[in-house]
């Protein structure tokens, strides 16, 4: 060493000391060299090299090694992989920039560039050292896949420094700005993920805060590491140290200090370490702390050294401003003040996240790109709310029910809109008439959640696991609520000319799309596309659905307008193809709802449009097409009609159904008008199924009333209490994956008399069930503890009638008998032992089990203004049906002078309206929401126009476009 130190150690030490001064450019090709060794050397860590013959061979037949694929690496998890390789990767970013500008010197030109292939051949040459010298390291892991990630490291370096002409460090930096809070987020959820807290066993919070005090974690710095191999220890710390590293990044693109990075990097790391103490298999270390601060310390530092702005050295070229006009939100800024709102929020998602009991990876992803698109584009909000609205429904699988993944994706987009919110520009116009009609509906819907929560009492709140809990009245209060939120934002995107209502209606025809491709599926593996004779209604993706309702037709009818409006007058051709299809598709599934409110909805809301937008059809003189496109509509509904003994049978039997209702609306006034606060301040919201099941039980002459279901806690064990009545279901999808017969296993008890219960086998989605396999057992009374039954059950008719298209496959459990039945646990195992059933004994409350019920008139009221006189009385009743009637009545004047967002808006609550005259969705926090953001935006009089009466304006430069034209 000394004598090498003494052969070039001069030159090096000069070198060193230019790179400390900033000037890393006048020696890059010094740089490339050193850093290559750096990278060798650690790679090759701990030099545990192979001597004998023996070690070589166990060496080759282990799995530490792979032409394309160690066996070792595969054995990861997928978030693992993925990181090691883009760590691999991004190593070799910078020595490929150093090589770019170290073959460059020589050159005069200032637009000469490097080759790209010289460079991945560079790269892929130095990954082929790294892994043959890993191949004869004992504890080295090589493959085939790391040569190509150092080469494709390498060529990105290089054609990065190729661009260095168009993107300078400025622009850079800019760029990360206006991106750092989604990266930020995205790289904080990476954080948690490969800290090992994204899933598995957890503890319960006494054993987590017992192991602060049991001795078992040592504080001492760097104790782990010297009690493990040396190999392991240089692994975990630079782990943690890139992984805490980018927190530098967005500090130094935040233009925060030294200081800031290493306190923030250091409580990130502090949250993470400690919430290690709750997964089985992890073990917090306090030295990650330090390392996490001084990682990101370092990188703010070196950023700040070498990469401040007017340290380039080398002509650039500037970027085209961005107008207004181009980013669809002027003057959006985030300051910094209010951006610190974000990260209670993501923090708060992503604790959410790790909690959730289904598709925790895709449900990420999708918050994270509807996070990204309204940072983009702040107006995107409505657009993702409206999209999201059907398809981002997840409750029948996950049994949430009060804060589900729809939820934290509003608070997501509202808090990132919010932030991003225009500043300056225009204020937005006061409207003293709908915000007094829409707070006062606001102020009666919160009078009816303090009625449904009287009279405090603890035991009723401390069980909201349950159809009958005052809790309920929370979830429609939060769908106002959140179409109130969205109504402040709306009000200075539509003062700045931001197109809301447009957003609002592509994100309805995309959400329609997906609809009628997800109702397409179902009737295919359920019925048969055109089986018209088969009595099966199809629920689509609306989960709602499984206690029956109109929450699927609500979204069709409300859709449908901006379909037909898309098709006639999009912009581009691909727009009016999309929605022409869009509006075909939805008509058929407008069919199969089999409802015929649905079905005279339709065709109200496809004879509105004709007859109110009249001047805009004139006006581009497409009075005949759009006659011919609402005639091609309508008979596609009707045909299927026609031919259908299914629908013919519920049309033959429409006066028998419109008596039942009558009587239906009777026992509502009798039920909900009892007291004269009823009257005028209802019973609560979220409260009919409650009433309605607490008047039956005192009704009820043979003990037999409606079902009822619960998850509680009791004498220390986690169970499931099935109410007497046979109309009520507590299901669970099932992923049998081939599986032959299986074992069905429970344990439960019978309360106040002899009980039995029944265990059900179908393919089903929501609605309708087929192919059921039963299984019935009868409880004892008056035995003690709890009773166990077993029984076996043959799947290969369930298999056998799958179909190509697959049908999915539900267990459902149902008290048969006249007793309550307490279960507290069942399971179903293949013949090989593996679990099929998911929160089996209820530990986890309701998670992964949903209820469906065939008495569907005992969960809602069938009418949408009687709903709302139930719920909030008279107080609620006359501010409902002023604020729709403010909608209805603007809208029409709007439409009717030629305006197509009003046609679209106006024609979309009248279909709603239409819907819910025979049943209701107030119960159902998302179509709450849809119902009153087509209310404000139709009452919203000149703010949304997009044509003057008869002849549409030239729109003015800098302005952005408005209209239902993508």
């Amino acid at each position: 060493m000394g004598a090498l130190l003494a052969w070039r150690g001069t030159a090096w030490l000069a070198g060193l000391q230019t790179v400390l001064r900033g000037h890393w450019r006048e020696v890059a090709a010094v740089l490339v060299p050193a850093g290559a060794l750096v990278v060798l050397l650690v790679s090759l860590f701990p030099f545990d090299v192979l001597v004998s013959s023996a070690e070589l061979s166990d060496k080759a037949s282990g799995s530490f090694w792979g032409w394309w694929m160690a066996p070792e690496f595969a054995q990861e998890s997928l978030i693992r992989q993925l990181a090691r390789l883009v760590a691999e990767t991004a190593v070799l970013v910078p020595l490929g920039a150093l090589w770019a500008r170290s073959v460059l010197v020589g050159q005069r030109s200032a637009t000469a560039q490097a080759s790209l292939l010289a460079a991945w051949w560079l790269g892929a040459g130095f990954g082929v050292i790294i892994e043959v010298g890993q191949w004869f390291m004992a504890s080295g892991v090589s493959q085939g896949l790391s040569v190509l990630t150092r080469g494709t490291g390498w060529l990105l370096g290089a054609w990065l420094w190729n661009r260095r002409l168009v993107w300078s460090i400025d622009q850079w930096r800019k760029t990360l700005s206006r991106w750092v809070w989604p990266l930020a987020a995205l790289h904080l959820w990476a954080v948690v993920v490969l800290s090992g807290l994204g899933g598995g066993a957890w503890r319960s919070v006494e054993d987590a805060v017992a192991r602060l005090s049991s001795g078992e974690l040592r504080f001492v710095p760097f104790y782990y590491h010297y009690y493990t191999s040396e190999a392991v220890a240089l692994q975990s710390l630079l782990t943690i140290a890139f992984l805490y590293a980018p927190v530098g990044l967005w500090c130094w693109v935040s233009s925060l200090s030294v200081r800031h990075a290493a306190w923030i990097a250091a409580g990130v790391a502090l949250v993470v370490e400690f919430g290690k103490l709750f997964p089985l298999e992890s073990r917090p270390d306090p030295t990650n702390v330090l390392i996490a601060a001084t990682a990101a310390a370092l990188c703010v530092q070196l950023l700040h050294r070498f990469f401040e702005p007017g340290r380039e050295v080398e002509p650039v070229q500037a970027l085209p401003a961005v107008s207004p006009a181009r980013t669809g939100s002027a003057g959006t800024v985030a300051t910094r003040a209010s951006v610190w709102l974000i990260l209670p929020v993501f923090v708060g998602a992503a604790a959410w996240l790790f909690h959730f009991p289904v598709l925790q990876w895709p449900v990420g992803l999708a918050l994270m790109v509807g996070a990204s698109l309204v940072w983009w584009r702040p107006v995107w909000l409505f657009g993702v709310v409206a999209a999201a609205l059907p398809s981002f429904d997840l409750s029948a699988l996950s049994g949430r029910e009060y804060v589900d993944e729809f939820d934290v994706l509003l608070l997501i987009v509202v808090v990132i809109a919010w932030v991003r919110q225009p500043l300056g520009g225009a204020t937005p116009a006061q409207d003293r008439w709908l915000g007094a009609v829409l707070g006062v509906f606001v102020m009666s819907a919160v009078v009816a959640v303090v009625v449904a929560l009287r009279p405090w009492e603890l035991a009723a709140l401390q069980n909201p696991d349950t159809p009958l809990s005052p809790w309920q009245a929370v979830r429609p209060l939060k769908g106002l609520l959140w179409a109130l939120c969205l109504f402040v934002l709306a009000r200075r995107q539509h003062a700045n000319q931001l197109p809301v209502v447009r957003s609002f209606g592509v994100g309805l025809v995309v959400g329609l799309a997906y609809v009628s491709c997800f109702v397409f599926w179902e009737r295919a593996a359920f019925a048969g596309l055109w089986d018209f004779s088969t009595p099966y209604r199809a629920a689509g993706p609306v989960m709602a659905m499984r206690l029956g309702g109109v929450y699927l037709d609500a979204f069709l009818v409300s859709a449908l307008p901006f379909a037909l409006l898309g098709a006639l007058f999009g912009k581009s051709a691909v727009w009016r193809v999309f929605c022409s299809l869009v509006a075909l598709a939805a008509a058929y599934a407008v069919v199969v709802t089999f409802t015929r409110t649905t079905h005279l909805a339709a065709v109200v809301v496809c004879a509105f449009v004709a007859i109110a937008g009249h001047r805009a059809f004139l006006t581009r003189r497409l009075g005949a097409l759009t006659s011919a496109a609402l005639l091609v509509v309508l008979v596609a509904m009707a045909y299927p009609l026609a031919i259908s003994p299914f629908a013919s049978s519920r049309l033959a039997i429409v006066g028998q159904d419109f008596q039942i209702r009558i009587d239906h609306f009777r026992n509502v006034v009798r039920i909900g008008g009892q007291s004269a606060s009823a009257w005028i301040f209802g019973n609560g919201l979220g409260q009919y199924p409650s009433r309605t099941y607490w008047d039956a039980v005192s009704q009820a002459q043979d003990g037999t009333h409606k079902a009822m279901h619960r998850f509680l806690r009791q004498e220390g064990v986690s169970q499931l209490q099935l109410g007497p009545g046979p109309d009520l279901y507590l299901d669970q999808f099932v992923e049998l994956h081939g599986a032959g017969p299986v074992e069905l296993a429970l344990e439960a008890r019978s309360i106040g008399g002899s009980g039995s219960m029944a265990v059900y086998l179908c393919q089903k989605w929501l609605l309708s069930s087929e192919n059921c396999v039963v299984r019935g057992f009868d409880l004892k009374a008056g035995e003690p503890g709890w009773q166990s039954f077993s029984a076996s059950i043959e799947t290969e008719a369930l298999r056998r009638s799958d179909g190509w298209l697959g049908r999915p496959v539900r267990l459902a459990i149902q008290n048969s008998g006249a007793a309550r039945v307490d279960i507290r646990q069942i399971s179903l195992r293949t013949a090989q032992g593996n679990e099929l059933l998911q929160n089996g004994n209820f530990a986890s409350a309701g998670d992964h089990w949903s209820y469906t019920s065939d008495d569907h008139r005992s969960w809602r009221v069938l009418n949408i203004f009687l709903a709302v006189w139930f719920d909030q009385g008279v107080f609620g009743l006359v501010a409902f049906v002023l604020l729709v009637g403010t909608g209805l009545v603007r809208g029409f004047s709007a439409a009717s002078s030629g305006d197509q967002s009003s046609l679209a808006l106006t024609a979309a609550l009248v279909g709603l309206v239409v819907v819910s005259l025979f049943d209701s969705f107030t119960g159902e926090p998302r179509y709450v929401l849809l119902l009153v953001c087509l209310t404000w935006m139709a009452s919203m009089r000149s703010s949304h126009r997009v044509a003057g009466p008869v002849v549409p304006a030239p729109s003015m430069p800098g302005k952005a476009s408005r209209g239902l034209r993508v």
